[in-house]
C-alpha cells in the first residue's frame, strides 16, 4: 500500500545550490515529486543572519515512514549536514527534509509552520505567491522553476527529468 507525504525542504548554506541538486535527488529515488514555489524567508528558532531558501512538496510512495525519514537523512548527510551533532536543529544548515505529514490521500492540513504560510495556498490550491514574497528561480537538470507550483518527474528509460505545471 502507497502513502502520500508531505514534506519540506530547507537550506540556508549556499541554498539555490543544495535545493537544486536534492530535487534531481528525489526525483530519482521517489519518482514524481509535486513542489511549492520556492521562498526566501528569515531564520525561526536559530540565531543566524542566513536566510532560508524554503519549500514544501508531496510525493506518492509505497516505502515505509521510517524508509523515507532514513532516506532524508542520508540527503542531509551527502550535502555537508553533521547528523550526530546535538545542536543541529539550532545551526545553519546546507539541508534540511522534513515529513510533515503521512496520508492515504493526497489531502493535507495545511502546516502550521508560519513561514510556510505563503506557499501553502500555491501548493494545494494552483494560487499566486501573496504580494511581497520573494520567491526563487531554480534551475533542475536545465528547466527552470519558478513562483508556481510544479510536478518534476523522471521518465525511467530515459532518465531524463521533466517539469509540468
Amino acid at each position: 500500500m502507497s502513502s502520500y507525504y508531505l514534506c519540506s525542504i530547507g537550506s540556508n548554506i549556499d541554498p539555490e545550490l543544495h535545493v537544486e541538486q536534492v530535487i534531481t535527488e528525489l526525483v530519482t529515488r521517489f519518482g514524481r515529486v509535486t513542489l511549492s514555489p520556492f521562498i526566501y524567508t528569515d531564520p525561526v528558532g536559530i540565531a543566524s543572519q542566513s536566510r532560508f531558501l524554503n519549500a514544501l512538496f508531496w510525493f506518492n510512495t509505497a516505502q515505509p515512514e521510517g524508509q523515507v525519514k532514513a532516506q532524508f537523512n542520508a540527503l542531509e548527510k551527502s550535502h555537508g549536514r553533521d547528523r550526530s551533532d546535538s545542536e543541529r536543529s539550532v545551526k545553519d544548515r546546507t539541508l534540511d527534509l522534513d515529513i510533515i505529514a503521512v496520508s492515504a490521500t493526497p489531502q493535507f492540513e495545511a502546516p502550521s509552520e508560519s513561514y510556510l504560510q505563503p506557499i501553502v495556498q500555491s501548493l494545494f490550491a494552483d494560487q499566486a505567491l501573496p504580494a511581497g514574497v520573494e520567491f526563487a528561480e531554480l534551475n533542475v537538470a536545465g528547466l527552470k522553476l519558478g513562483n508556481r507550483a510544479t510536478a518534476v518527474d523522471l521518465d525511467p528509460t530515459t532518465r531524463h527529468i521533466s517539469i509540468s505545471d
